[in-house]
């Protein structure tokens, strides 16, 4: 059962990524990757933010005022940064940081428009 979602978690990353218009041998830098997000034909929608750190490019995905961002972070204290991070610059609201170390996602299907993932949650790392 666990494979049989993490399967389909990997299958639904590929597919938004395919239909938001994105794709990583198109995109070389986070800089490219917003640039196509702020884009005037760029998506319109629900953003899920894998990894989110410090929330520094969750703060740029909620700047941006064409998506809801939802941020997920394995660690809790860093979770916590960025909320504060969000907080300080009026941002929470637009964008919302979570502490999430499930390996499967929370959303119901086709409900996620751009998921930005910076790390792998709950996977080894290939470093």
């Amino acid at each position: 059962m666990k494979r049989r979602l993490i399967a389909l978690s990997v299958l639904l990353a590929a597919a938004l990524a395919i239909a938001t218009g994105i794709y990583l041998g198109k995109l070389r830098s986070t800089e490219d990757f917003l640039n196509e997000l702020r884009a005037p034909t760029g998506p319109v929608g629900f953003c899920v933010h894998l990894g989110a750190g410090d929330g520094a490019l969750t703060v740029e995905l909620a700047a941006g005022d064409r998506l809801a961002v939802h941020a997920l972070e394995s660690d809790a204290e860093k979770a916590g940064r960025a909320r504060k991070r969000l907080e300080s610059l009026d941002l929470y609201g637009r964008a919302a940081v979570e502490p999430w170390t499930a390996r499967w996602l929370p959303y119901a299907d086709n409900l996620v428009n751009v998921l930005a993932a910076e790390t792998r949650p709950g996977f080894p790392s290939t470093r």
